[in-house]
């Protein structure tokens, strides 16, 4: 969300549906032109942001899409094979990174959860 107006983050709900569904569906979606984009959900928000061109790319964990990664470009551009694959590559490594975070929250409460028991334990035993 880096270098986006707080009135563009506020512009309303994303519908999955409305707002380029299919890289929900795995595809890398190149939307030249936000203008007359009819996957926008939001193009007059979009335009008035300055945003031309949006990359979106799905977020993948073990074959399972966990979210989307959005590149907004403030000109109209097409993106080459190298750039497709580096940003590929970030939205993989979020997604590695984001399942390890969870992870460690399912780990930490519970490691908490096994300590209680045991002082409890210790106090009742």
């Amino acid at each position: 969300m880096a270098g986006l107006s707080e009135s563009y983050l506020r512009k309303g709900p994303l519908d999955a549906d409305k707002s380029i569904a299919e890289t929900l569906n795995g595809q890398i979606v190149l939307i030249l032109d936000t203008a007359n984009g009819s996957r926008v959900q939001y193009p007059e928000e979009a335009i008035k942001e300055g945003i031309a061109s949006v990359l979106s790319v799905p977020i993948t964990v073990k074959g399972q899409i966990i979210g989307v990664l959005r590149i907004y470009t403030a000109e109209q551009r097409n993106f080459s094979d190298d750039e497709y694959e580096l940003i590929s590559g970030l939205a993989d490594m979020g997604g590695i990174a984001i399942d390890n975070a969870r992870m460690y929250d399912h780990l930490k409460a519970e490691h908490e959860r096994l300590i209680n028991e045991t002082h409890r334990w210790f106090e009742y035993g």
